[in-house]
């Protein structure tokens, strides 16, 4: 309304409209409608599966993962959810929040999928791509759209992370940035040519939280897997060291098996790094 006027609104003066009167608005709009659970539904997705309709809900609402992590929900574009952390109000660790967020998206995939083994149902699978650092966060306006959203080299990169998983063969994947500027257990997937950027970008994958990057488990895990990405930078032999990774990755999280077995196919993408 304000644009269609002439009037320019900055994203600070946005910011601090919200940190002033958005709580006693998001009150009173509580206190005034109906409650007949206490579960609030603030999005819906339905899929279907085995011709059955199942709802997804719980992905972003308030018992979901996006909003209990204080992230932004921007959109969803086709089977994806698109958020942000940080915007509008600024969270410092917002890397962590995020890579939170991601892991305890597996974590509801895999009680959803349980409950999906017993009726016979094929299992879901999600790809999750992280990346952190400066991006254009407003009001995106033209003489016919009026958006509040992310643009930038920051989001197209998280884009194309996401996209990598497949490649990487692994369901959560980050940028450096994002691995470096946390606590948790992450491991280097190599570099990879992604569309859109001139160089092959470090990629890692995302094992755990800080408990799990912690355990001896875990870092006997990383000492083994720098060993072995210094073999396949250097083309040496790797395979022997490969079969240890594997054996320990069972312990730590299930799905790193895989993702050291396809190795055996991405052995150029360590020779870039």
């Amino acid at each position: 309304m304000l644009a269609e006027r002439g009037i320019n609104i900055s994203y600070e003066t946005i910011r601090r409209w919200i940190l002033k009167f958005g709580p006693a608005i998001a009150a009173n709009i509580r206190s005034r409608r109906a409650q007949p659970s206490g579960v609030w539904h603030l999005d819906e997705v339905f899929v279907r599966i085995g011709g059955k309709r199942t709802y997804l809900w719980r992905a972003v609402d308030d018992e979901g993962e996006v909003l209990e992590t204080h992230g932004t929900i921007d959109k969803f574009v086709g089977d994806s959810i698109m958020a942000f952390w940080s915007a509008p109000i600024e969270i410092r660790d917002h890397s962590e929040k995020g890579l939170r967020a991601a892991l305890q998206l597996r974590e509801e995939l895999a009680r959803f999928n349980a409950l999906q083994e017993n009726n016979d149902n094929p299992h879901l699978e999600i790809a999750v791509g992280l990346s952190s650092g400066m991006a254009c966060v407003g009001n995106i306006v033209s003489n016919q759209r009026f958006s509040y959203t992310a643009i930038g080299k920051t989001v197209n990169l998280a884009a194309r992370v996401e996209a990598a998983c497949r490649q990487i063969n692994y369901d959560i994947v980050c940028s450096e940035i994002t691995a470096n500027s946390s606590g948790y257990a992450c491991l280097s997937a190599g570099k990879l040519s992604l569309k859109g950027f001139s160089e092959p970008i470090s990629l890692y994958i995302v094992v755990g939280d800080e408990n799990v990057a912690n355990s001896s488990a875990f870092k006997t895990l990383e000492s083994l897997h720098i060993k072995l990405v210094e073999h396949l930078k250097l083309e040496k032999p790797y395979e022997e060291i490969l079969d240890q990774c594997i054996q320990l990755s069972t312990k730590i999280e299930h799905g790193l098996g895989e993702f050291y077995i396809s190795l055996h196919e991405r052995k150029g993408e360590f020779k870039l790094s």
